[in-house]
């Protein structure tokens, strides 16, 4: 019985599901698309830096580690919330072969200031930490920077639509149908190293100007025809 009763609620509600869709077919309507973009300045800049014993001589990994850190956090930097461990390798030694394995670790740093990143190229180059390379960029703020551009594309939509109306003297009405067409978020090309920044003094240390992020969001919006 609990079965046959299912069964009739789900045809029920497919039909009631059917009949509101239908009814919303039959109302007059006009679609069109909207669009919002934005260009923000990063202000979160992801670097990789990979560090090995073979940087230092015959100083441990702890020691080289320390000293990395030691040199961060002279520059402002809170290390325990803004490095992490993305890889690492203990070293071993081969005895057959009488090799030594050097450990290495792979951190990524977080910076917060585009101003650091040179300053972070100088002071580890000190250290005879040069494989540094820039990840990505991103902004603390995004997620709330996105949705005001959807909603700038869906206010775009609404005024195309009432221009357009507005020639044949309707107006707009309630929204039937909101899509959004893509993907709009562009971090720009993070997939190039910064050079020649370490080999300068701190006092001649260059300004960066990084590329904007672009968030840019089309919609598409079906209005009633009032």
């Amino acid at each position: 019985m609990k079965n046959v009763l299912l069964i009739l609620t789900l045809i029920t509600s497919n039909f009631l599901f059917s009949q509101d869709e239908k009814n919303i077919h039959n109302v007059p309507y006009i679609e069109v698309t909207g669009e919002g973009k934005m260009e923000i300045s990063p202000d979160e800049i992801y670097l990789s830096i990979f560090i090995n014993e073979a940087d230092r001589g015959k100083l441990s990994m702890e020691k080289l580690e320390k000293d990395m850190l030691r040199k961060l956090t002279d520059l402002g930097i809170d290390t325990d919330e803004q490095v992490r461990v993305l890889n690492f390798n203990s070293g071993f030694r081969n005895r057959v072969l009488g090799q030594k394995i050097n450990t290495s670790k792979q951190y990524e740093l977080l910076l917060k200031e585009t101003k650091q990143v040179p300053q972070v190229y100088a002071e580890l180059e000190e250290l005879n930490i040069s494989n540094i390379n820039l990840i990505r960029v991103d902004h603390s703020d995004r997620e709330s920077l996105e949705m005001d551009v959807k909603v700038a594309a869906v206010r775009s939509a609404k005024e195309k639509a009432e221009r357009m109306l507005e020639e044949l003297g309707n107006s707009v009405g309630q929204p039937l149908y909101i899509k959004e067409l893509n993907q709009g978020y562009y971090p720009g090309s993070s997939d190039f190293q910064i050079r020649g920044v370490a080999s300068v003094s701190n006092e001649a240390l260059p300004d960066l100007d990084f590329r904007t992020i672009v968030i840019q969001y089309n919609v598409q919006v079906r209005f009633a025809i009032e």
